[in-house]
């Protein structure tokens, strides 16, 4: 999986999103779609604000869910990509060249 671990997602400002039972739903009031996140996805879209790297997210992860921390970045940069593709997600800023568009941090 292609991409910078220093790598700063934020949440797109047309999103709103509410804990629903054991899921987290987010609304695109744009697109007026609706997505649900278990767990782990929730977990990810909390710490999506911002300031947290790839990397951090991922060390999180594979700490709170107990996998490898390469199996974490690589799931993490597959779930970003997702929700950059669905407009619920852009990409803040990144410290590195390594081919990812975006601001520099």
């Amino acid at each position: 999986m292609e991409g910078s671990g220093s790598a700063i997602y934020k949440k797109n400002k047309n999103t709103a999103w509410q804990m629903v039972g054991q899921e987290l739903v987010i609304l695109d009031m744009e697109g007026k779609k609706i997505l649900g996140l278990n767990e782990t996805g929730a977990a990810v879209w909390e710490m999506v604000n911002g300031s947290f790297t790839v990397e951090k997210i991922s060390g999180r992860l594979a700490e709170e869910f107990e996998v490898g921390h390469k199996q974490a970045q690589e799931d993490v940069y597959r779930f970003l990509e997702d929700l950059e593709s669905r407009g619920l997600v852009e990409l803040e800023c990144t410290n590195s060249t390594s081919g990812i568009s975006g601001g520099q941090c």
